[in-house]
């Protein structure tokens, strides 16, 4: 009697502990059954608000502890050893009511919030702790029965065990949803309390008591049996007829809105079964005159347009055969023989093992769409056949005026070779053929673009597909969003080269006419002259020397006649040159230097005082000699026409971008009215007709101008001032 328990543990031998099999499948089972009950409540808590949250957090929690603590029991009930075991009373509850409130807390942790790597973690080790804190709490029961020696790494794994295992359960039913998840995760979770048993069980050892607490209350193995299975079966069947009746209740609200939806909604609803033939449809088939009479099995194909029947009625059987979603376009006939576009629509419903149990469709009126389409393909047609009548093609440029868009017409098309997309991410000028020609044209249309202003019938050069010359002419409208920024050009364009070479072949024979005219009346005054005096000489004159001087003079007005008609192949032969070829860089300085020196002699004589101010550095692209030429005619005409005493000016300057030749007099000048005439061939003033010239210098020196793309400009004095203005060589 005086014996301590280290002694009682020295002395006994510890007990052997067995199982009976059944009781403790019955213990595994119990445990999955409860915990599917308590995870079916907690899944919907997430999505439950006030009170109904809260009643499902403490069922939910109530019957986990409920399964855990009965599991627990009646394993303990399925451990046979060769003495009598009593349960002290209070630690059996003490062991429930851990477990209630340590798994709600696990339960709440897991559903308030999403389920994260934190959330997660501290949710199974609370659900793992309370399921441990439950067992060895119920174990305390025993201890006026036997003592209890604990293996310490068994009691680590079933730690362990019961923690992995609530993380998992808890992950399957709370990340995933869905009933075969909820069914995976509370298997999960019965593994975890009955494999946290077992484990801890495995690791017990157990020595008899000498003998039970006095007064102490305690329950009878069978007795606290039969309090475990009614309680723990009524308590899952109370929670499972709730759960039974909700989803009753449930289904049926969803049935009443689904059907309300059905009703309220616009389009034609339907549904046919698996395979295909149709059972259900809404109100609305009544408002184009159809019943399920006349649609249902198989009889919809009656209604569709004969011509789309076939066609519909393979494809609809490929959907149903194959369980994919049916969409397609056709015509439904009314009850009034109106035929009508619908869009047609099926989507097949399936259940847990994938098989379809219905299909669920919409016909939806599309007809009006269909009418505004075709409407709008009209419309879109005939502004195209405008634009096509009215213009060659259609053009659109980005903010930096590079092309986008180049729409060219068929016809078009077959005459100039013009791709629809050659010239997308182009500039217009990177085509162009008159761009050194005209660089005048080009410099004010660039100025107009990035002016963002609208421009019309700009025209220009480009090459068709053969590399023939081509004429266009381009108009365009700035684009703009609804903040005012600057998206590009839109705009139209014709070829017009029929109607350019048909005028610059008028003008060229208008010119030639011109041009004979004037031939034919400078060269009748001479040649007359001529006939006359050898006519004069034949008749009058009496001796050789008398007849060789008629005969000079006739020379000499022949020779009047030929210079002008070597001028006039001059200037032809420098228009249509292709000297532009051989165009190199030429250095003005020494250029107008030389002009200056060739004329000074003959300025000099005539008492004309010539200055000349060519700084070096000028340097632009040309024909050296031509432009020596343009240069020496204008001091020439300013030398000439310069009375004495006057001053004659040969300066070079520079001005912004370009360098200009400027020649400058103080001679009668030219009046406004003829500063373009005097550019025309054979033409004089009245201020010149007592001076010696053909009237064709200021004619060559506009064409060498041209040839070269600078610009020749005339302006009044005192005097006379004519400038040439060059752009930079590059």
């Amino acid at each position: 009697m005086g014996l301590s328990v280290v002694s009682w543990r020295r002395i006994m031998t510890a007990v052997p502990v067995t199982y009976e099999t059944w009781l403790v499948l019955l213990s595994i089972v119990i445990a999955i059954q409860g915990a599917y009950v308590g995870l079916s409540l907690a899944v919907q808590i997430g999505a439950a608000t006030g009170m109904r949250r809260r009643l499902l957090l403490a069922g939910a929690a109530f019957s986990l502890a409920i399964a855990i603590w009965t599991m627990h029991f009646v394993g303990m009930l399925a451990a046979r050893v060769p003495f009598t075991v009593d349960y002290l009373v209070f630690p059996t509850l003490l062991s429930f009511l851990v477990c209630v409130v340590v798994v709600g807390a696990a339960v709440y942790a897991a559903i308030s919030g999403p389920l994260t790597l934190l959330r997660l973690t501290l949710s199974a080790c609370l659900m793992g702790g309370g399921i441990f804190a439950m067992h060895y709490i119920g174990m305390s029961a025993l201890s006026d029965s036997a003592y209890m020696i604990h293996d310490p790494y068994y009691v680590a794994a079933s730690m362990a065990i019961a923690i992995a295992a609530s993380g998992l359960a808890l992950w399957l039913a709370t990340g995933r949803g869905g009933r075969p998840p909820l069914i995976l995760s509370a298997i999960a979770l019965g593994v975890a309390v009955s494999g946290m048993h077992y484990t801890a069980m495995a690791g017990l050892t157990l020595l008899p008591h000498p003998g039970a607490a006095a007064g102490t209350p305690a329950l009878s193995t069978d007795l606290l049996a039969i309090i475990v299975a009614i309680v723990a079966f009524c308590v899952s069947g109370i929670f499972l007829l709730i759960l039974s009746l909700q989803a009753e209740a449930v289904a049926k609200q969803a049935e009443r809105e689904l059907r309300l939806a059905i009703k309220t909604i616009p389009a034609l609803v339907w549904t046919a079964l698996p395979d295909g033939s149709l059972d259900f449809i809404n109100q609305r088939w009544q408002e184009i005159g159809l019943s399920l009479d006349n649609l249902q099995g198989s009889e919809w194909i009656n209604v569709l347009h004969p011509d789309e029947r076939g066609e519909v009625a393979d494809r609809w059987r490929i959907a149903v055969e194959t369980g994919t979603p049916y969409e397609n376009i056709e015509r439904v006939r009314r009850a009034d023989g109106e035929y009508r576009w619908f869009l047609s629509r099926a989507q097949p419903l399936r259940d847990e093992f994938g098989s379809i149990v219905k299909w669920y469709g919409t016909d939806t009126d599309i007809e009006d769409q269909k009418r505004a389409e075709d409407a709008l393909r009209e419309s879109e047609q005939r502004f195209r056949d405008f634009t096509e009548s009215a213009s060659d093609w259609y053009w659109e440029t980005g903010p930096d005026h590079r092309f986008i868009a180049h729409l060219v017409s068929e016809q078009l098309l077959d005459k100039i070779g013009v791709l629809p997309n050659s010239r997308i991410g182009m500039l217009r000028w990177d085509f162009a053929r008159d761009l050194e020609e005209e660089p005048e044209k080009w410099r004010l249309h660039m100025a107009t673009l990035d002016a963002h202003e609208p421009f019309r019938d700009f025209r220009y050069k480009a090459a068709s597909r053969d590399g023939s010359e081509v004429y266009i002419a381009a108009s365009g409208k700035p684009l703009f969003d609804s903040e005012g920024r600057f998206l590009g050009y839109r705009g139209v364009a014709r070829q017009i080269t029929a109607a350019v070479r048909a005028a610059l072949l008028e003008e060229a024979l208008q010119e030639a006419k011109v041009v004979g005219d004037n031939i034919a009346h400078d060269l009748r005054t001479p040649l007359t002259r001529v006939r006359i005096r050898l006519e004069r000489g034949r008749e009058h004159a009496a001796t050789l020397e008398e007849l060789r001087a008629v005969a000079d003079q006739a020379i000499a007005g022949l020779d009047q006649s030929l210079t002008t008609i070597t001028a006039l192949l001059r200037i032809t032969e420098i228009e249509h040159s292709r000297r532009r070829e051989g165009f190199s860089e030429v250095q003005l300085a020494a250029l107008i230097r030389e002009a200056g020196d060739l004329y000074d002699p003959i300025a000099e004589n005539k008492s004309v005082s010539l200055h000349v101010e060519a700084p070096d550095s000028a340097v632009v692209r040309g024909d050296r000699d031509l432009l020596f030429e343009a240069v020496a005619n204008l001091v020439d005409n300013a030398v000439k026409f310069t009375p004495e005493g006057g001053r004659v000016e040969l300066a070079l300057l520079h001005p912004e971008g370009e360098t200009v030749i400027r020649v400058s007099d103080t001679g009668p000048g030219i009046s406004e009215t003829e500063r373009e005439a005097v550019t025309q061939r054979f033409y004089r003033s009245d201020k010149s007709r007592n001076i010696k010239g053909l009237g064709l210098g200021l004619s060559m020196v506009a064409a060498i101008i041209k040839l070269h793309g600078f610009r020749f400009n005339i302006s009044a004095g005192p005097g006379c001032t004519v400038e040439i203005a060059c752009p930079h060589a590059d």
